[in-house]
């Protein structure tokens, strides 16, 4: 059997020594994760001094995450040259002399992915898939490019015709000033006291009007305009960025195929959903004080989850069941909890059901390696995650036995228990 100590610690199913039960300032996005799960929300954010020195747990790739980073970070830049190089419509000479000076477009896009995979370059989880995943973020770079260009027409140049220039945000070494009037990116909204941070994409500012704007890459989600409604009560209660308490007049999430308008709450409706914020902190930061954190395993928490191996409710058949249940894509690929009990050849064992999405504990199956990781061996019990299942064809095969291909999307976790 091969020896745990040879096994990179980011393969071992360990739980973290501490869970963390602080947060210094909430934003939406955690707190959402939280009331999600907090089980999960806690085993991202422990410390894994084993695996290494960063302050969470290694992502797996998200291709779709790195890809709205990528368009992310290139329209912040851009933004920002605008700002500085003082703008005043687009599309204008002025604006094509900024984005010729960045290199244009495709320079700009290419710089932002080479910065993107520098920053993952140390995650253990992606060495062997760091190749495959540069390529096909490569190739999807046409795609990346045409939707910045779609998402810089959604910047209201019309506005900037009133006389307002485009302003940056006081930087903190001088400290927070009121915001003026203007186009402002990337706004760190944190009313005094309240405990929260959140950042605007894009605001605008005039003596008439008050927008803040979110830029998404992805598809639209209902969730979206709540996030939008609470960068309201952070920018109405930011006495120091807004002392004069202005309420937005228009909120907008801006996707490259359109734009939604989200409805402005009432000054009542402002102080409703500060309070209801201030309840449900208050709840999310009870909800990891209890060590560990309550799981609670569904199929929409657990789909895109990077941390399930390490949750022992996730793998229990009964919860491995009902997430059966729940699952609504039909695809083959599936999560399970294996014991390899032979080895049949250089790629495959012959292995024992202990839970499986869509498979019953205690049948027996083979499993077939392609990557042929030099860990697996007779004895072992691991959890795989994104493993292809094959049905057999006809029950009256001399093998009728399922077949499980762990190919070079899916991931194997060595459990310290036989």
């Amino acid at each position: 059997m091969v020896d745990l100590d040879l096994i990179p610690p980011v393969w071992k199913v360990k739980l973290p020594g501490h869970w963390p039960t602080q947060l210094q300032r909430m934003s939406y996005t955690q707190l959402i994760g939280i009331e999600g799960c907090a089980r999960k929300w806690s085993l991202q954010h422990s410390q894994y001094p084993d695996i290494w020195d960063s302050r969470n747990y290694p992502d797996k790739p998200n291709i779709g995450l790195l890809r709205g980073r990528v368009i992310h970070g290139a329209l912040e830049i851009l933004v920002k040259a605008f700002v500085s190089g003082n703008v005043s419509t687009i599309p204008s000479e002025a604006a094509t002399s900024v984005i010729r000076e960045l290199g244009g477009f495709r320079h700009l896009v290419q710089t932002c992915l080479e910065r993107e995979l520098a920053s993952i370059s140390d995650n253990p989880r992606i060495s062997g898939v760091i190749l495959s995943l540069k390529a096909r973020l490569e190739q999807d770079r046409g795609n990346m490019l045409e939707d910045l260009k779609r998402l810089i027409r959604r910047i209201p140049s019309d506005r900037l015709g009133t006389g307002a220039t485009w302003e940056p945000v006081e930087s903190e070494d001088e400290g927070r000033a009121p915001l003026r009037y203007g186009i402002h990116s990337e706004v760190a909204l944190s009313p005094p006291g309240m405990g929260w941070i959140g950042y605007a994409d894009l605001m605008y500012l005039d003596e008439d009007s008050c927008e803040i704007r979110d830029f998404k890459t992805g598809g639209r989600n209902d969730g979206y305009s709540e996030q939008l409604q609470v960068y309201a009560v952070l920018w109405c209660l930011d006495t120091e960025l807004n002392p004069d308490g202005r309420h937005p007049d228009r909120l907008v999430i801006s996707y490259p195929d359109g734009e939604v308008e989200v409805e402005c709450l009432s000054a009542s409706e402002i102080t409703e959903m500060a309070s209801d914020l201030d309840i449900r902190v208050t709840s999310a930061r009870e909800s990891l004080t209890i060590s560990p954190p309550t799981a609670k395993p569904s199929w929409e928490q657990c789909q895109w989850c990077s941390v399930k191996q390490l949750c022992d409710e996730y793998w229990l058949p009964a919860t491995q069941s009902a997430i059966t249940s729940q699952k609504t894509p039909a695809n083959d690929y599936l999560d399970a909890q294996l014991h390899l009990d032979n080895r049949l050849g250089p790629k495959s064992f012959s292995a024992t059901v202990i839970s499986g999405i869509g498979l019953n504990p205690g049948i027996n199956l083979t499993v077939s390696d392609q990557g042929q990781d030099p860990h697996l061996a007779a004895g072992r019990t691991i959890r795989v995650l994104n493993a292809k299942i094959e049905k057999p064809e006809q029950e009256e095969s001399d093998d009728n036995r399922f077949r499980i291909i762990l190919d070079g999307s899916s991931e194997r976790f060595f459990l310290e228990t036989t």
